[in-house]
């Protein structure tokens, strides 16, 4: 049994050590070897072009730094605390691929509004996202942006968003009766834990199937309806997702579309099955007839009606819609009730109860939500609102790469140059909210000596990033935002669940609390 072995390896190593063989390994070897050293260690800490520029402090060993992805927005802040710069520094990113860190308003002007497309977003981010999202307005670039941004700016319009103010306190009003339905009555009077973040997601699920699709999903009446868990799959973190998100961003989408793990094939399947069913939805949809007395039209009907798209194109938006529209708002949201039970924001959270109560009819009195209550009378909502999602916004970064050499803010900018706009940090930075930067305070954005954003410059709040390519839903989102907290606030009282542990950050596309949060929930007696 051994003999064989030992012959075939003789065999084996005979033939490598033929003269030609030899030689051709040997060099392809020591090219890739080279290739290695040049990238991960000469390239970044000898020849890099940026080495004038200041360097973030990361850790001391080079073999250290190279394991160590710059996607943790906590440890981006440190950085940027650390780091003394002028708008702009230099890290190193996993297997030490220089990034260029942006950190002032002056360099985020440049890059997203001025001169937006020379900045594109960073390819393998797109092809990951094209797996999940087809060539829809998040992942397309330059010309084709341009006209699907254009196409779709009469369905985000103030006056088509607050068509859907109904919709949003519908849903809101159905997810708070489930919640009371769910709760044990007597154990309600006491208050009762309830994972949270199953149910926002799920609301926000419906909502956005409505508002974009003209489709009621019923993921609050029907958690377990095959699409609620096609969605869950897709986006339920875990180790394995993270590890598939890594390797999709600097490497390629094989992570995604060939890699045999379980995680990655159902990723796929999911993926595979939005798609199949959004086509249907939209196939069907372009074959009735428009009704023009609707009480609102979804995004679909009237981006179809003003944008002149394909049948394809739609369908590309409409899986963007979804997940846009879904995922970053129930995340939101979870980070919104996180900070609003924390012991020393509880005064906030009855301070915001007290003028929704002021404001606000009762969810069960059936009457709807104004336009102008919204925007004129509730003051403190708006800003919670905006507080939590500057404090923790759902989307930590953003990633671009020049398409073509050029100067930014006077320096020389190279063709292919990594860029890393830190949502997260920018939203915490002392040099562009003040020493109290870190810490939740909803009364930044009731001073009119201010920014519009209660910052130093309107550029400083980037949760919904800015310029050509700054989410065109920004007013669509935060009106839901604010619907769905005036319920939750108005109708519960709410504290952290007593079994909750420290919460962990889920760092990927979307900063999200890992395995969710749950939270007590005692039913206001007065509203």
């Amino acid at each position: 049994m051994i003999r064989p072995i030992i012959e075939f390896l003789e065999m084996l190593w005979r033939n490598l050590t033929q003269e030609k063989t030899f030689l051709v390994l040997i060099t392809v070897g020591c090219l890739l070897f080279g290739r290695l050293l040049w990238a991960v260690y000469l390239y970044p800490f000898y020849f890099s072009p940026y080495l004038v520029l200041p360097q973030a402090k990361q850790r001391k060993s080079w073999i250290s730094i190279m394991l160590q992805p710059l996607q943790n927005g906590s440890r981006v802040l440190e950085y940027l605390d650390n780091t003394p710069n002028q708008g702009i520094f230099r890290a190193l990113d996993l297997l030490n691929r220089e990034v260029l860190v942006i950190t002032s308003p002056e360099f985020i002007k440049e890059i997203l509004q001025t001169n937006a497309y020379d900045f594109r977003k960073m390819a393998n981010v797109q092809n990951f996202m094209k797996v999940l999202l087809g060539d829809g307005l998040l992942t397309v670039d330059g010309e084709e942006h341009k006209q699907q941004r254009k196409a779709l700016n009469p369905a985000f319009s103030a006056k088509h968003v607050q068509k859907l103010y109904s919709v949003f306190y519908s849903k809101t009003r159905e997810m708070i009766t489930y919640i009371k339905e769910d709760m044990n009555t007597s154990q309600g009077q006491k208050g009762i834990s309830v994972d949270i973040t199953a149910w926002v997601n799920r609301a926000a699920l419906d909502i956005i199937g409505i508002a974009a699709l003209g489709i009621d999903f019923n993921s609050l009446a029907n958690p377990t309806n095959e699409l609620s868990r096609a969605y869950q799959v897709i986006f339920e973190p875990d180790n394995t997702s993270n590890i598939i998100f890594l390797l999709s961003i600097f490497f390629t989408t094989w992570a995604v579309k060939l890699l045999p793990l379980k995680k990655a094939r159902e990723i796929r399947a999911g993926s595979a099955y939005v798609k199949r069913y959004i086509e249907e939805v939209v196939t069907r949809k372009t074959q009735e007839h428009d009704d023009e007395k609707a009480p609102h039209k979804d995004i679909l009907s009237v981006a179809s009606q003003y944008g002149n798209l394909s049948t394809n194109e739609l369908v590309n938006q409409a899986r963007t819609f979804l997940v846009a529209g879904h995922e970053t708002t129930a995340t939101a949201m979870q980070w919104a009730l996180y900070t609003l039970t924390r012991p020393e924001n509880l005064h906030v959270q009855q301070r915001l109860r007290d003028e929704i109560h002021k404001q606000l009819p009762p969810l069960d009195s059936e009457q709807e939500i104004s336009a102008y209550t919204l925007g004129k009378n509730l003051p403190y909502l708006d800003a919670v609102s905006k507080e939590c999602l500057r404090v923790y916004g759902p989307s930590p970064f953003s990633r671009r790469t020049a398409v073509r050499d050029t100067v930014l803010c006077g320096i020389p900018i190279r063709k292919g140059t990594s860029f890393l706009i830190p949502n997260w940090a920018i939203n915490k930075s002392k040099k562009l909210w003040g020493e109290r930067a870190r810490e939740f305070d909803p009364e930044r954005w009731l001073h009119g000596n201010q920014a519009p954003n209660g910052g130093a410059d309107a550029l400083a709040f980037q949760t919904f990033s800015s310029g050509t390519r700054g989410c065109i839903g920004k007013s669509f989102a935060l009106a839901e935002f604010k619907i769905m907290l005036a319920g939750l606030v108005g109708t519960f009282e709410i504290t952290k669940a007593a079994d909750e542990k420290e919460i962990e950050t889920e760092w990927a596309i979307i900063a999200r609390i890992y395995n969710g949060f749950k939270v007590n929930l005692k039913p206001v007696s007065n509203w």
